[in-house]
């Protein structure tokens, strides 16, 4: 199957910036893909922890899903509210 991969930020910094499209055996799950990206980026690791990550569009949070044939799956950096004078 194959998944398309797209970081931003630090993340891009390290995998690369522009979509990726990566192939993986049918039944592979996110620790699949942390494992391989890790493996060419050890660097990855000191910051994964900090990335947001969205399948589909959905924040996945501490889950481990399956991913499916052309799943996008989304490395976002960690963001920060904005301050309480933009409501005004």
């Amino acid at each position: 199957m194959k998944i398309k991969l797209l970081a931003f930020a630090t993340a891009s910094d390290i995998v690369g910036k522009g979509p990726q499209e990566l192939t993986f055996d049918d039944g592979a799950r996110l620790s699949d893909l942390k494992a391989l990206l890790t493996e060419k980026h050890p660097v990855l690791e000191s910051v994964w922890d900090r990335l947001a990550v969205a399948v589909g569009g959905t924040l996945v949070r501490d889950e481990d899903p399956e991913l499916k044939d052309g799943d996008e799956v989304a490395l976002l950096p960690p963001v920060s509210g904005g301050s309480p004078e933009a409501d005004r």
